[in-house]
């Protein structure tokens, strides 16, 4: 609704001239056109699913150190909240530039050190499941986001113009960063 509000206004600042209408997207879509995919992207169902069969095959001596109950082989349910819960702690380190990898190293350093067996277990099955999408010919959307920074080919071919974005992600700034365009960031202020 915010996007056909948006070019409403700017038909009706037009007036009368050709407009071009931006291309609209949200903060959490912006990263998808800031570079082309080396492979195809998982859909979030196809994600989902591939936890969920990466954690019901998973060593349950891998998976006793992630989740304190473990599902019944038949309880899809409770299979698929487990899988929700890694997908949504991965997504969430994803938006900082990281993975398990990166928390593990972070880990290391501290002298009390008692997550580190979660964050190895959690960096076994993020390896499995990775593994489990590039056997389908996917890759996950997050990691292939943070090829593209690792790789530096973000790329963009017109302004950016950024409206009432508060606090953009680690890992979209980076990409912005590497765009050899303007970017412009507009905030609401008073006069």
């Amino acid at each position: 609704r915010a996007q056909r509000m948006l070019l409403e206004l700017l038909a009706n600042q037009a007036d009368g001239c050709v407009l071009i209408p931006p291309r609209v997207v949200t903060v959490g879509a912006l990263p998808q056109v800031l570079y082309d995919a080396d492979s195809p992207v998982a859909a979030p169902t196809r994600a989902l699913l591939t936890w969920v069969k990466v954690l019901q095959e998973a060593d349950r001596t891998v998976l006793a150190a992630v989740a304190h109950y473990l599902p019944a082989d038949d309880q899809f349910a409770e299979w698929l909240a487990l899988a929700r819960d890694l997908s949504q702690l991965h997504s969430e380190l994803a938006s900082h530039a990281l993975c398990f990898d990166d928390a593990y190293e972070r880990i290391t350093n501290d002298p009390d050190g008692r997550d580190a067996p979660r964050w190895v277990a959690l960096c076994r099955l993020q390896q499995a499941y990775e593994s489990a999408l590039a056997a389908q010919g996917f890759v996950e959307v997050n990691e292939s986001r943070r090829r593209a920074v690792d790789a530096q080919t973000c790329h963009f071919d017109f302004e950016i113009v950024l409206i009432a974005t508060v606090e953009l992600p680690r890992i979209t700034r980076l990409m912005l960063e590497q765009v050899h365009v303007r970017v412009t960031a507009l905030i609401h202020a008073p006069d």
